[in-house]
């Protein structure tokens, strides 16, 4: 196993921080994969179901597969997906639990990357905040031999970039900073707590006794107060910017 380069990683997190828009990050990212070894990668946002479904991603994967990918709606049957938002570690693709039980349309999203050169890949999965859930794949054309040995030896340092990667994304990406005028009432901050803490509307009626449709009417005046389109994305705003804790 290499050693991690500490300097390294501090050059990358002072990068990454100073990165003003998406093209910015994007070009952060892929230098610091490409130094890993890697060739190609995609960081993609994974909504959780009752929350938003805006489609939010980066990648230098070839613009064919990716416009396949989007067009075909694949992240519903792609099993690096569900696996991602089923654990926390990171993992090689053909290591996957289930890989032999695939139904015939998650196979054929298998056989469609291999296509565009994607014969190897791993993944770090990303959980928050709030509910919300993203993965971190790097992809290959090499054997998978040798991806696994090149992908086990630099998967402490892709998780690491991965992870601060997913924070600046969601920054820059989805949201303004909140106007320092701000203010959230103490009921609005409790709720707003504990549904980032992955809590229903009805556990916490029930939790702050109080009818689930006075929570649901709470959430609806937080997300209008900072113009957001849903609790998920109201959750990343408000922990970001130091509102809640998780």
């Amino acid at each position: 196993m290499r050693t991690l380069n500490l300097d390294l990683l501090d050059r990358y997190i002072d990068e990454i921080d100073r990165a003003r828009s998406l093209d910015d990050i994007h070009y952060v990212v892929l230098k610091e994969i490409q130094r890993l070894g890697f060739g190609e990668f995609s960081y993609q946002l994974l909504w959780p179901p009752e929350g938003p479904q805006r489609k939010f991603y980066i990648t230098n994967y070839p613009k064919g597969w990716t416009k396949r990918y989007l067009e075909k709606d694949h992240v519903r049957n792609d099993l690096v997906s569900r696996t991602s938002a089923m654990t926390k570690l990171p993992f090689l693709w053909h290591e996957m639990p289930n890989l032999r039980n695939m139904t015939d349309t998650q196979r054929t999203v298998f056989h469609e990357a291999s296509e565009f050169g994607h014969l190897s890949g791993g993944t770090v999965p990303l959980h928050g905040p709030g509910r919300a859930k993203a993965l971190f794949a790097v992809a290959s054309d090499k054997p998978k031999e040798e991806f696994e040995k090149l992908f086990l030896s630099r998967r402490h340092e892709l998780h690491l970039i991965a992870t601060y990667s997913h924070e600046r994304l969601i920054e820059v990406g989805l949201h303004n900073p909140p106007p320092p005028s701000l203010k959230l009432l103490p009921r609005e901050i409790e709720i707003m707590t504990l549904t980032a803490q992955g809590k229903t509307e009805w556990d916490i009626s029930v939790i702050l006794s109080i009818s689930e449709s006075q929570v649901k009417e709470s959430i609806r005046r937080v997300c209008n107060k900072l113009g957001v389109f849903g609790k998920t994305h109201a959750t990343a705003v408000l922990i970001i910017n130091g509102l809640i804790l998780p």
